[in-house]
């Protein structure tokens, strides 16, 4: 009878997410349109891999191309000129030879020029479909470490890390949580863009936070009478320290009437740097005051600045039915700054940088660009995490004053969620999630930056199959670009899961062992 049932709700679940399976997009051109939609005038990476896709027709009830077509890529120079052509024949599916793609690429990118992709039916003699996309010299990190998760996100179980390569489509399996007892594994970031400094956290099952470097390998434990847990772990550039969020997710279901949203409040919400060369936890005064909750805190590149978000404190115990959604409502973070001082581990001088909640909006997981002048940003109308069907992109320019300096992000965003934004090690590149091709999975989407602080045209990640979203139902989050292959494999990832875990130096805090305060060790 379980089987039955299992088939039956497998059944269902495929339906459901064919219903919410890509449309055929609607850049197309007379009868013709590719998928994944990637758009006229991109620009893409001189290093990315091809980016393949599927010939679909408008004027056929399936939208799969029913005839043969002729594509000719032609790479071009500035002025248009033909430097190498490439011509394929095919039913729909467009999969470029790796070697083929990167000859096109190679020499478009060495002459600061474009590929020009020129798409027709066997009966087309006038016009098709064509695409230009401009090739730029500057690389995107050969590496991309992302999770993949269940279409559900708030799932703990299934979930794994992956590493891809950008350059190609080869991926190795990092994580694995099906072989850690469905432990949750948490926010992961590296250090500087060096894959071999990793730092991910664990809850449920083996609880603990694991700290990377190399071939060393902590595992630490907060105990559960201080009462905070370590979370949104950002790497101190120097290698020195990693800052945390101690912060706890308080959901709050169905926010809307259409049972779409859920609210994140956060609780026990402060800010802490370990200490790596002394194993401490430590804080300061300004980071835990307990008026406010702080959560989501992001290096400078020279590590001399910690930004921060914070929003004035709610306590969930408090809340009347009659007002929660009202204060809820009011729940909302402004960004922060404060000074650091690397060699004496002491922060000075805390300073507001930008009043997102005077514009209703709520400001969540900053990153900051590797010059230090831009701090990316998901924005959401409530809350602390943009979850479902919340969050937008935002830019803030840290050399303008702040009553101007929030710029236009809109080319990233849809109607769907948008939310945390990366940079590459260059600077020239973002990746940042998305739900706006089926608006129910999370997928990952890149874009170029450029010297003057605009964003071109976002596009899909590339995969070997043209058709890989027509049936992909998992979702990719908290992506991190890295310069150099992470050596973690399933094998030593159990290892480190099951090892046992440390307490750190503790003596900044004061325990509190009434049993209100206890809470299970993990975010």
């Amino acid at each position: 009878m379980k089987k039955i049932n299992l088939l039956g709700f497998l059944i269902l679940a495929i339906l459901a997410g064919a219903c919410r399976s890509p449309r055929f997009p609607s850049c197309a051109e007379g009868n013709l349109a590719i998928y994944p939609s990637y758009s006229n005038n991109l620009i893409v990476p001189c290093n990315i891999a091809p980016l393949n896709f599927q010939i679909t027709s408008t004027d056929n009830a399936s939208g799969i191309g029913h005839s043969r077509y002729r594509v000719c890529v032609t790479a071009c120079d500035s002025s248009g000129n033909s430097l190498k052509q490439t011509r394929i024949k095919t039913s729909g599916k467009v999969a470029f030879k790796l070697s083929q793609w990167r000859n096109l690429t190679e020499k478009a990118a060495q002459n600061n020029g474009f590929l020009r992709i020129d798409i027709r039916t066997g009966r087309q003699t006038e016009s098709g479909l064509i695409r230009t996309w401009f090739v730029a010299k500057d690389s995107i990190d050969p590496y991309l470490i992302y999770r993949s998760g269940p279409h559900d996100e708030n799932m703990g179980h299934q979930l794994q890390v992956y590493q891809r390569c950008m350059q190609d489509f080869r991926e190795k399996l990092l994580m694995d949580n099906t072989l850690t007892e469905n432990n949750c594994m948490n926010c992961h970031t590296i250090c500087s863009h060096n894959a071999s400094h990793m730092v991910i956290h664990l809850r449920k099952n083996h609880a603990g936070t694991l700290v990377i470097r190399g071939d060393t390998v902590v595992k630490l434990t907060v105990p559960p009478q201080y009462g905070f847990r370590l979370s949104y772990p950002d790497w101190h550039p120097s290698g020195k320290y990693i800052a945390f969020a101690t912060t706890r997710i308080h959901p709050i279901r169905y926010v809307n009437s259409y049972r779409t949203q859920d609210f994140m409040l956060d609780v026990s919400g402060r800010i802490v740097l370990y200490d790596i060369r002394n194993n401490r936890i430590f804080s300061s005064p300004e980071l835990h005051d307990d008026a406010y909750q702080y959560s989501f805190p992001a290096w400078s590149p020279d590590g001399k600045k910690l930004y921060f978000c914070r929003a004035r404190r709610i306590n969930p115990d408090t809340l009347s039915p009659q007002h929660e959604k009202q204060n809820l409502a009011s729940f909302r973070y402004n960004l922060y700054q404060i000074d650091f001082n690397p060699e004496t581990g002491s922060f000075d001088s805390l300073s507001l940088l930008y009043n997102f909640s005077s514009h209703m909006l709520s400001a969540s997981i900053p990153s900051v660009s590797p010059d230090g002048r831009y701090v990316g940003i998901s924005t959401l109308l409530m809350g602390s995490f943009p979850s479902q069907d919340q969050g937008d992109i935002a830019l803030v320019d840290l050399q303008e004053k702040p009553d101007s300096c929030l710029k236009d992000a809109d080319i990233l965003n849809s109607p769907d969620s948008d939310r945390r934004l990366v940079w590459s090690s260059n600077g020239r590149w973002v990746i940042y999630s998305s739900k706006k091709e089926t608006g129910a999975n999370t997928l990952l989407h890149i874009a170029y930056f450029d010297s003057l602080g605009n964003f071109s045209t976002p596009f899909l990640l590339p995969q070997k199959s043209p058709e890989y979203y027509l049936w992909n139902t998992r979702s990719f989050i908290f992506p991190v670009l890295s310069r150099n292959a992470s050596k973690i494999t399933t094998e030593k990832w159990r290892e480190m899961v099951f090892q046992d875990a440390l307490i750190p130096d503790l003596s900044y805090f004061k325990p509190d062992t009434r049993s209100s305060h206890v809470v299970e060790s993990g975010h």
